[in-house]
């Protein structure tokens, strides 16, 4: 076992499960579903190049998902279900669960910013040799991700926030200045998750003409027009 983790969130991309505001927004369920694989391809062909153990935490928690990941991305990451609860309470255990196993550091990120660099994640774990904690803040109000070191982990961070909401990240850096911790930033990332995040992610992908190629989610918008 490494000294470091990554806690990468995944949801089975299934109608009516994933990307419910998306769907609306686009009127599409289907391309919404398909552009949520197509988050989670990108993303795991960029966490495979790190050198630290990542756990796929999926949701929901059953053998079924487990056997749908496992088949889909293959044997290079962990297994591990969601707990129970809200998002707060499911980060919480996330953390609680990787420093009873021993890890020294952990970062958990979400599913919804497909263009995740591998150096702002590395960037984040060399962060966590000096500091309690890194949070990446999302342009929505929210985070990309979290992280901390087991010594400077601390559980009131999930506690009484209002989820899926603007103030959160607000709500947050609130609680890592109660608890005193030493918290840093990383760079503000897009989380797509309405048709006008993705818009906007769209022309920012589209000034980086070196990505277009590379990219699932670039690809599946430009194939199926879904911004035109």
């Amino acid at each position: 076992m490494k000294k470091e983790c990554l806690i990468f969130y995944v949801k089975l991309p299934k109608e009516g499960y994933v990307k419910t505001r998306l769907a609306k927004d686009i009127g599409s369920s289907f391309h919404a579903v398909n552009l949520y694989r197509s988050f989670i391809l990108d993303l795991a062909k960029t966490l495979k190049e790190l050198p630290q153990d990542v756990i796929l935490s999926y949701s929901p928690q059953d053998k079924d998902t487990e056997l749908f990941f496992h088949t889909w991305l293959g044997d290079r990451f962990y297994y591990q279900p969601q707990a129970d609860g809200d998002l707060g309470v499911r980060m919480r255990r996330s953390f609680e669960e990787a420093f009873k196993t021993g890890y020294e550091r952990a970062l958990l990120i979400g599913s919804d910013s497909p263009d995740l660099p591998k150096k702002i994640l590395e960037q984040a774990f060399l962060e966590l040799q000096s500091f309690d904690a890194v949070i990446g803040p999302a342009t929505d109000g929210g985070y990309w991700s979290i992280g901390f070191s087991s010594n400077g982990f601390c559980p009131n961070v999930f506690e009484e926030i209002l989820w899926s909401t603007k103030s959160v990240f607000e709500e947050t850096m609130k609680k890592f200045m109660q608890n005193k911790r030493s918290v840093t930033l990383l760079p503000e990332w897009i989380d797509i998750d309405t048709s006008e995040s993705l818009f906007r992610w769209y022309k920012s992908q589209n000034q980086l003409p070196n990505l277009k190629g590379s990219s699932y989610t670039l690809s599946y918008i430009k194939e199926h027009a879904l911004l035109f």
